[in-house]
Order: structure tokens, then sequence, then C-alpha cells
């Protein structure tokens, strides 16, 4: 299958896990200048997309006998096609061999390569193979992209088509059918055979590290996460902490602190306060979530405080933020959490599980432990792993995260508040999984959102602190949402 017709129809994120997947294999680092070839056309994307994002260019010297120092090829054919790139230091092979897919077909089909012998031409092309995976993303599609995807392969014939649609099933009233499946990327290393003696054997797959900023939708696919981002300086932060304690003075008691919010005094403050608005519409949180999505058209979905006051016990258990938004395709969505006092590990700090959103949803199940702040945890999953991160921040600072990626924090240990911002960020494109009982509503972050063709009415942006008429609006998203959000069951 050629890269370049699958683009145009799957996620922003899943794209960027493929270019990502094809960074890591050819060991580029940031900071360097590699020059970099396409072996086939179907390659040219990925390597145009590594161009644009490298911070001192990647030179893209097109199909024929390159000058790079590392080739990508798309499906390569034969071992003639293949010895044009024995001059470069590092050889990758992406593909998606059939026999490796769970895709939804209307029939299984062998085309496409064959993993046996695409290892057989690099021998033959006189390549040593240095590594070979298998990288996998959970994707969610709707229907009728998958079947215009289907039919531009051109593998199967309308009526064959048809009989799937129908096969597939009806959709709910109002609501796109979405399908769930995995997309497998078989990656191939080789180098030159008379390099292999001299070259480095790095089999095991490296990570993107810092600086990061050209590459965080890479990263962010990659891993789940991002941090820090940099939006506000320690003084803008504790004024944001200071207007926040103010919050919980009006509408707890005259010497309340954000810790002892509750219920809904923590939702959507955004809707209540200009300074908020202003916060969740910062330009730095809005270029790295546009990145991140793909998109310049950004609503604010929801926000909401979570504080931990000195000593607290409360924690989050381990959770995947998407598992009761009903929002499509999940990977339209990101969290953005930012801090407003330090937030350590021992403070109470963020967790993430490295690669756990690849996999797609997992099961969650009710819990009712009164210090767990969130009221569900992940079932049966391990976090004590290599892949557990914590992510520390200071005040001003931010991090990132998928709406699939597992997360938690523990108890506030220390004598010190933690307090931050949670805020969930959704394309305009975004559609709703299930039929809802109320259609929510949602405020335009930036670009373009037309309402009659989105999944949300459009929030207005609050004038005047707890005004009337920003009351009003943050009580009525906020009915919609709470008679939406007990409709759910635990997946």
């Amino acid at each position: 299958m050629v890269d370049v017709g699958l683009r145009e129809f799957i996620s922003a994120s899943h794209w960027h896990w493929q270019v990502a997947e094809c960074v890591q294999s050819l060991d580029l680092h940031v900071g360097e200048a590699p020059s970099v070839t396409h072996g086939t056309p179907g390659a040219a994307p990925a390597v145009q997309a590594i161009q644009a994002r490298w911070p001192r260019g990647a030179a893209v010297v097109g199909t024929g006998v390159p000058t790079a120092t590392a080739a990508l090829c798309w499906e390569a054919t034969g071992a003639a096609a293949l010895r044009r790139f024995r001059c470069v230091q590092r050889l990758v092979m992406a593909a998606r061999p059939w026999r490796t897919q769970d895709w939804p077909l209307p029939k299984r089909t062998k085309a496409g390569p064959d993993t046996e012998k695409m290892c057989r031409d690099l021998r033959e092309a006189g390549f040593e193979l240095m590594a070979m995976r298998v990288a996998s993303y959970h994707c969610e599609i709707s229907a009728s992209k998958w079947l215009a995807f289907l039919a531009e392969l051109r593998h199967w014939s309308a009526e064959e088509l048809e009989h799937f649609r129908q096969k597939l099933g009806e959709e709910a009233e109002g609501v796109e059918k979405y399908l769930h499946f995995d997309d497998r990327l078989l990656l191939l290393v080789a180098v030159p055979s008379t390099w292999s003696c001299t070259c480095s054997r790095r089999a095991k797959r490296p990570r993107l590290t810092a600086p990061l900023t050209p590459v965080l939708p890479w990263r962010l696919a990659l891993e789940g996460f991002w941090a820090p981002l940099c939006p506000l300086s320690a003084a803008e932060a504790a004024e944001a902490l200071e207007k926040l304690d103010q919050h919980a003075q009006q509408v707890v008691g005259p010497s309340a602190t954000a810790e002892e919010l509750v219920g809904e005094q923590r939702f959507k403050l955004h809707l209540l306060y200009p300074w908020a608005a202003q916060l969740v519409c910062h330009p730095v949180i809005l270029e790295a979530v546009k990145q991140a999505l793909g998109t310049p058209n950004l609503l604010v979905w929801f926000s909401e405080v979570n504080a931990k006051g000195p000593r607290s016990s409360c924690h989050a258990a381990p959770h995947q933020d998407g598992i009761f938004a009903s929002l499509a395709p999940n990977d339209a969505v990101i969290t953005v959490w930012l801090a407003f006092t330090d937030a350590f590990a021992e403070m109470g700090g963020l967790f993430f599980h490295r690669g756990s959103h690849l996999g797609g949803p997992l099961p969650h199940r009710v819990d009712g432990e009164a210090e767990n702040l969130i009221g569900f945890r992940v079932d049966g999953a391990d976090v004590m792993s290599d892949e557990a991160v914590p992510v520390e921040l200071k005040a001003g600072e931010a991090s990132l995260h998928t709406f699939r990626t597992l997360h938690w924090s523990g108890p506030n240990l220390t004598p010190s508040r933690r307090v931050g911002l949670a805020v969930r960020y959704v394309r305009s494109d975004v559609a709703r999984s299930r039929p809802l009982r109320r259609r929510e509503s949602a405020m335009v972050a930036c670009g373009h959102y037309d309402p009659t063709v989105g999944a949300f009415d459009v929030e207005i942006p609050p004038v005047h602190p707890l005004g009337c008429m920003e009351v009003a609006q943050h009580s009525d998203a906020l009915a919609r949402e709470r008679e939406n959000y007990w409709a759910d069951e635990v997946a």
C-alpha cells in the first residue's frame, strides 16, 4: 500500500506517529543537518515532513542516485532498485505487509510487500540487515473515510465495497460509525555490507531528545506526552493562582483557597472569568496544540482546576481522559496541564505511561475510594514499569498529553500547595462516537468553526467576571455535560 494515499484519510496524530517512527529508524538527531533522500514516491511525504520540521533543514534529492547520509524507501521493489542506495550510510525500508494487518477489509488480499522478499532483496543488493521491528498505532476512523480510502486502493469492485458497507452495520441516528483497528508499520534498518564492520549497530530504538520544539508532534505521537512547555513566567503563574483563590472566596467563603473548590466549582472557569479565558487561549499553548493536532481550528471543550493542599492524601488513579468523553476520533483531543505552582512528583505531580496511547482505550472500572479525585481507574494495568515517567513542572510550565495516554498522580507529601489547570482542546471537526442526550457546547480557541456542521454549540468568551450572562452560560454548559456524563458507562 502506498503511504501517500493513506495520508489523506488518517488523523494528524496518526501521520505524526508514522513520520516519527521513520525518523527514529533513520537515526537522525536534532541539531544535525542530515541529508535525507526518499527512495520511492511513497516515501516522499515522510521525507518532506522531516524537511519541514528539521531545525536546519533536510535535503530531499529525489529518486535518483542519492547523495544523502540516510535514505527512506517505501515498499521498494527488487534488489536492482536498492543497489542505487549503497552509498548511503543507513537505509530504512518502511512497509505495511498485508499479512501483519488487522484492517477491516471486504476480503483479504495478497497485494503489498512480503517481509521475506524485502529481506532477501536487501541481501542481494549488498546490504546487511541491522534491525527489524513492527510498530503499531491504534486507529479510530469513520466508516465513510475508510470506505473512501479502500476505493482509492482499487483492489475491490464497487459491488464488493457496497456489500462491505452493509456488513459494517447501520449508523446510529446523527452519529457516524467509527472503526477501531491497529495499523502496523514494518521497519527494516540496513547498512551497506562494506560498512557493517565499522558502523554503529544501534538496534535499540533511540529516543527523540531535547531541544524538541521542532518535533513536538512527533514525540507526542510516539510517547503520548510532552513537557515542558513554558507559556507563563513564575510571576504570571502566581497571579493566576491569586485569581483562582479569589474565585474560591467568591463561591466557597471569605478565606477559601483553590484546594477547597468542589464539584462544578472547579469546571469551565474560562466561561466565568476573562483572565481564565485568556489563559486557555494563550498563544504559546495554542501553537503547541495546533502542531499536535495538525489544524489551526481549535475548540476548548473543557477545563478543570486540579488542586492538592499541603500533605493532602488525595490522588488521581491511573486513567485515560477519553474514557467517558464520547469524542471521535479520540486522537483529535489534547489535554494541557498548566501549573500554577510547582508540581513535582512528591507534590502529587503527574506520571505518564510512555507509549500507552498506541494501544487504544483500556478497560476502566468505578473506584469508590474517597481519596481518588476522579472516581474511576483503569482496570488491571501495571503502571509500575520502566515506561512510567514522572513529569515535573515548575510554576508557569505545562505538559501536553493525548486523550489515550495512561496517567496518574499521587498524594502531596510536602508542606506546599500543588495547583494547576487541565484544559482539553479538540479539533473543530471532532465528532461524537454515540448519540447524546444533549448537544454540548465549546468555546472557539482559534481559527474557524461552523456550529451548523460541527458537534458543538458555540460558547461566548466572558466579558464580565461572574456576570449574569457568564454565570447563565456556565450553568447551561455544565448542565448539558452533566446529563451526558451520567449517561455514560465505564468501558
